[in-house]
Formats: structure tokens, C-alpha cells, sequence
């Protein structure tokens, strides 16, 4: 084996270095907020034969979230060994937590760091949006790419992760050189001027409190699926963390095991996971889709069609962009005497205009719309955009009572087409139990 060679085995442990910092980043000129955390540096792996060998930092990236809950699940225990009572499921996406007893305006108040960062995620926005339209106003080339960006902004309301983290990279302040003693002072002095003093913690330490135990199993299913109908191990052993925060490490992950055990979390051939309802629900709906792909239905009317097609494309042309020959073409199948259509293609490459147009033609003759979704957020997405009422997997009269459409339905591929006649192939039949558990990687 050569010097250039590069070997990938599983670590048995790391050669680290780890700083604890009590304070947030300052915010204008104010006292930095008090925040809790760690910085770790890690040095290199410990290989099995002893030899300390170089780290994989990209496997590491890939289980921030799963590290970052084991951090937060440790810091839970020990807050609550000095007895306070920890509330779970606090946060975006519930994955942090809080001191029970703790007022919301004190809360607030040490959110500054946060608070900025998301003033500085809504001006971006804005920013971005003025600069689309403006893109869009001048008409050329370029409005029907603005166009599909702005679709997808308006649809989501949120920069992507990428942009995300650059907001609170550009927003950070050099930091202030502040004594121990001063930051007590003023911490004390904002605690106090919202009705929190030092015996108040001593009462939430000696309130009467319930003992942290693993989440519910069933309520770990719920979270493994609530954005993805799939999900890698290291994300589900970072939900199961997060949901039993406060809980030694091999506890909070027990519940996996259970599950696996009972058939509740499937293995898919991709080494991917999924729910065994998820995978039921999925072989109900191909072995729907073989069903009603053999029969044909009542077409709609074709200048009806026509005539949305139309109105979608002078909307589109007064924002400057314009209706693709493709997204047409999908309309105008979805319109059709077929009961099943797939639309597939890559965020942004216009989906859900060509989705608005046969929702609309098929309000306009009296059908139901129904919207449904793997996910709850992508359900609700699709609710804004069609103005219909929408459900997960399940289904919303619209106001209009009468014989149901064939469904349309939306899914990210990975080609530039916009729509797409043909079905997706069930997934392999053979499923085996995922693991919970997994080693840091090295390189050596």
C-alpha cells in the first residue's frame, strides 16, 4: 500500500480538545447573552491496532445533527441531576429543549444572537424577492428562470440550509472582551427586571418534577417521517435523541431498537429507512396506480383546458415569464382521459404552475381537489400554492361537491423535464431492520 492510498475504518475513539464557552456572541454594543456550549477540536482517530490516523471530516458533517443531540441529551441529564425539570420539545422542528419555569420574556430577551440571525434571513428574503421581480419586470432571457426562483421562494418562505448558515456566519460581531463579574451583573440586572432572581432558581430546582424516560415509540415514528417518507440511520438515532432528551444515550436510542425489532422501521435496498406504515401505504398506492392506469375516464373538455392553459400563461407572461411548452403539454395530459399522471422534475423547474393550471380546470368543472403529501410540510406547501384545503395522506372536500379528478401529483426527480408520463417502479419487496448504533469514521 502506497503513501496516496486512502483507507476508510471505523474508529474506536478520538483524540480530542474541548473549550467551554458560557456566552453567546455580542449583538450591537450590548453584554453578550449567556449560552452554554462547547468547542471541540478534534485532533485525529484512534484505529483499532492503536495507530492514530487522520479523520473523515465529511462523515463527520453528514452527523452533525446526530452529534449536536447527543451534546444537548447529556447537557438535559446533568440540568436535570441538579434538579430541574427539562421540557422537551422546544425549538424548530422540536429538537431542543428548555428549563421548565423559566419566563418566555427572559427567554426572549437572551435570544439576541437568534433573533438578529432571523432579521437577517427576512431581509435576504426581501432582498431576493425585489431582485427577482425586477429580473421579471425587464422581461428577456432571464424572467422565466426569475419567475421559477420567485414560485419557489414565495412557496416556501425560506432560504436554502446553505444561505441559512451564511446569515449567521455575515451577522457575527468581534467579540467584546467582558469580565466574569460584569456579565453576572448585568445578567442578574436583566433577570431581576423581569421577575427572575436567584431564589426562583433555587424553587425550580426543588419543584416536584417527573423523571425523564425514552420517548414514546410511537411518538418517534412520527417525527422519523414528518419531513421525508425516508430517513439515514444517523437521522433516525438523532430524532430519537432529540425526543428523549435528558436520557442516558443507550436509553434514548432503545426505542430504535424496538421498533426494528417489531418491524416498525424498515430497512430499504438503498440502506435508507422507512416506517412500516409508510411502506404499506406505499404498496396500497402502486397497487391503486396498476389498477386505474388500465381504465381511461372522462376527459374534460379540451377548449376548457385550452382556455386555462391560456389565462396561466398571459399571468405568467405579466410577471415576465411564460407557459413552457412542456408545462402545456403536462396540463393538458393531466386534463385527459388518464387516471393516473406523474409530473416530475427538480425543484424550481415548474411543477406547480403546471399543477395550478390543472387544479384549475378541474375546480372549474365541478371535481374535487384533493392534495395529498408523504409529509405534512409538503402537504401544506401544496395547500398555499392551489388554495385548496390540503391533508397528509388523507383528503379535503373542496366546496364544489361532484365526481372526483384523476389525481395530480408533484415529485422532485432528478431531470430537468418538467412532466413525465411514466410511473416510478415499487421499491425492492426485501426490507431489513436498520441499525441504531454506528462507529465515528477514520481515515488512515
Amino acid at each position: 500500500m502506497d503513501a496516496d492510498t486512502v483507507v476508510h475504518a471505523e474508529a474506536v475513539g478520538v483524540v480530542a480538545t474541548s473549550w467551554r464557552h458560557t456566552t453567546a456572541r455580542a449583538v450591537a454594543d450590548q453584554v453578550p447573552d449567556p449560552q452554554l456550549h462547547s468547542h471541540v477540536l478534534l485532533h485525529g482517530a484512534v484505529r483499532r491496532d492503536g495507530r492514530l490516523v487522520a479523520i473523515d471530516s465529511r462523515t463527520w458533517l453528514q452527523h452533525q445533527r446526530e452529534v449536536g443531540a447527543a451534546y444537548r441529551s447529556e447537557l438535559a441529564r446533568e440540568l436535570a441531576t441538579l434538579g430541574f425539570s427539562v421540557q422537551r420539545g422546544t425549538g424548530r422542528g422540536e429538537r431542543y429543549f428548555e428549563l421548565a419555569g423559566v419566563p418566555q420574556p427572559l427567554l426572549d430577551r437572551w435570544s439576541s444572537r437568534h433573533h438578529q440571525v432571523q432579521a437577517a434571513i427576512r431581509d435576504r428574503l426581501s432582498v431576493t424577492e425585489r431582485d427577482l421581480r425586477a429580473v421579471i419586470a425587464e422581461g428577456g432571457a432571464a424572467a422565466a428562470d426569475a419567475h421559477a426562483h420567485l414560485e419557489l421562494l414565495l412557496a416556501n418562505g425560506q432560504l436554502a440550509p446553505a444561505e441559512e448558515r451564511l446569515m449567521g456566519t455575515i451577522t457575527r460581531a468581534d467579540k467584546v472582551a467582558v469580565t466574569a463579574a460584569d456579565l453576572d451583573e448585568e445578567w442578574q440586572r436583566t433577570a431581576r427586571a423581569i421577575g427572575f432572581r436567584p431564589e426562583r432558581v433555587e424553587i425550580l430546582r426543588h419543584q416536584q418534577r417527573q423523571p425523564l424516560t425514552p420517548a414514546a415509540p410511537d411518538r418517534m415514528l412520527e417525527a422519523l417521517t414528518e419531513f421525508d417518507a425516508t430517513f439515514p440511520a444517523r437521522e433516525a438515532r438523532a430524532v430519537a435523541l432529540e425526543r428523549s432528551a435528558g436520557t442516558p444515550i443507550d436509553d434514548a436510542l432503545q426505542p430504535l431498537v424496538e421498533l426494528r425489532d417489531a418491524g416498525e422501521i424498515l430497512r430499504l435496498a438503498d440502506g435508507s429507512g422507512t416506517t412500516r406504515e409508510h411502506r404499506a401505504r406505499e404498496r396500497t398506492t402502486m397497487s391503486t396506480a396498476e389498477r386505474v392506469i388500465k381504465h381511461r375516464i372522462t376527459a374534460l373538455d379540451l377548449a376548457a383546458i385550452v382556455e386555462q392553459a391560456d389565462r396561466l400563461d398571459r399571468e405568467l407572461q405579466g410577471r415576465g415569464g411564460r407557459l413552457s411548452d412542456e408545462q402545456r403539454q403536462a396540463i393538458m395530459l393531466a386534463c385527459s382521459d388518464r387516471q393516473l399522471v406523474m409530473i416530475e422534475g427538480q425543484a424550481g423547474t415548474g411543477k406547480s404552475t403546471a399543477l395550478t393550471g390543472i387544479a384549475r380546470a378541474h375546480h372549474d368543472a365541478g371535481r374535487d381537489i384533493v392534495v395529498t403529501s408523504t409529509a405534512a410540510v409538503a402537504a401544506e406547501r401544496r395547500r398555499a400554492i392551489f388554495t385548496t384545503p390540503a391533508s397528509t395522506l388523507a383528503t379535503t372536500r373542496s366546496p364544489r361537491s361532484r365526481p372526483r379528478s384523476p389525481t395530480a401529483r408533484s415529485a422532485s426527480g432528478r431531470r430537468r423535464r418538467s412532466s413525465t408520463t411514466k410511473p416510478h417502479s415499487p421499491p425492492p419487496a426485501n426490507s431489513t431492520p436498520c441499525s441504531p448504533q454506528s462507529r465515528p469514521p477514520a481515515r488512515g
